[in-house]
């Protein structure tokens, strides 16, 4: 349970990090650093929506869960994290 509710508070941070971050300057990203961030640009939503399921899902309030994991997904289908928590409730 330490570790969901971790991943809770990680993405917790992550949805506030823009809306704290939006007005500061930073110097560029190196290249390798530049490429994986491109290559997963998670909507902050969709982040927010997965720290819910997993405050859920840590709660077993399994439909809220569900419902929670199943909204980071209608927003950025390629989220890994929120799909495989729907996985460990529903079975494919």
């Amino acid at each position: 349970m330490r570790l969901r509710t971790l991943a809770y508070v990680v993405a917790t941070v992550m949805a506030a990090r823009s809306l704290i971050l939006a007005d500061l300057e930073f110097p560029p990203l190196s290249g390798d650093i530049e490429a994986g961030r491109a290559g997963r640009n998670v909507p902050t939503d969709a982040v927010t929506f997965y720290g819910r399921a997993l405050w859920y899902h840590d709660r077993r309030e399994t439909s809220r869960a569900v419902e929670f994991y199943r909204r980071p997904l209608e927003v950025f289908p390629n989220y890994v994290e929120a799909q495989e928590g729907l996985n460990g409730i529903e079975p494919s």
